[in-house]
């Protein structure tokens, strides 16, 4: 009789020469079980539309890939060197830039006071904590309204958001980092009779500086990518500038700016691996 060529994956373990059965992992199917559960039940609860006009999605695409009735090739290509265009793009990213500097300056102390490592006042890491996680819940767009009714229209709204929104998400992988340092040079430090601030400049932050140059950088690259949204808020930048082509239905220049968008971001990627691995 021929063994057969796949065997069942055994439940059981040899260890120091005794033969131990693996138990059976019921949480995992009960983890499982209330998804799929959860899943049904809102499927059902979902209102499908009686009609989904897909033609349109195919109508859109093709309009973003060649020029408008009434218009040429040539002016579809000529769109690539528009000025407002162009102008739109450098001030998104002079927001992005200013947004990112300001929220990572000012994550460093409050992630270096959230640590639960270096600061030892529970009573302090914890409402610091709580705080955090308050900014972190409010989406970027809904940080851009609130700037956009105190200041208007305008890149300084969008500015702020990115600042507030770049401050929550730094600040979280800051003290994250900060905890799983080694803390024998700190504690060095500390043990000359230094004061805990000077411990931390001499200590501290040099380990965490790599990853947070890194940090900072992954976050700007992030905060491009949302200034699509907060153009659409109203807050200025490229995304101000679609909005308004998609309203006038002039789909040619959308998928220009889309394309030109794309490739930004692309470039700003491998910026980002290049940096991250040179601070390896």
């Amino acid at each position: 009789m021929k063994k057969p060529l796949l065997k069942k994956p055994s439940k059981k373990l040899l260890i120091h020469g005794k033969v131990i059965r693996q138990p059976m992992n019921i949480l995992l199917y009960v983890v499982i079980g209330i998804f799929i559960i959860f899943f049904i039940a809102c499927w059902f609860f979902i209102k499908f539309p009686k009609r989904i006009r897909i033609d349109q999605v195919f109508e859109i695409f093709i309009g973003m890939l060649s020029p408008r009735k009434g218009k040429t090739w040539a002016d579809y290509f000529k769109y690539f060197a528009n000025k407002e265009m162009w102008n739109n793009i450098r001030t998104t990213l002079e927001m992005c830039f200013i947004g990112t500097l300001v929220g990572s300056l000012f994550s460093l102390p409050v992630a270096i006071l959230t640590s639960r490592n270096i600061v030892k006042n529970k009573f302090v890491v914890y409402f610091i904590r709580v705080f955090l996680t308050f900014v972190r819940s409010i989406p970027i767009n809904i940080i851009a309204l609130i700037a956009l009714f105190l200041a208007g229209i305008g890149i300084f709204s969008g500015t702020v958001a990115i600042s507030v929104f770049t401050f929550g998400i730094m600040s979280k992988m800051l003290y994250e980092s900060i905890e799983t340092l080694d803390m024998g040079s700190y504690e060095a430090v500390i043990s000359t009779g230094t004061s805990s601030f000077f411990a931390v400049r001499r200590a501290t932050i040099p380990q965490i500086l790599p990853l947070y140059i890194g940090y900072t950088v992954y976050a700007f690259e992030m905060n491009f990518r949302a200034s699509i949204i907060l153009g659409l808020v109203g807050a200025g930048g490229i995304g101000l500038l679609l909005d308004n082509n998609i309203k006038e239905r002039y789909y040619d220049r959308v998928g220009v700016i889309v394309f030109i968008f794309m490739v930004i971001v692309l470039l700003l990627q491998l910026l980002t691996r290049l940096i991250n691995k040179k601070l390896r």
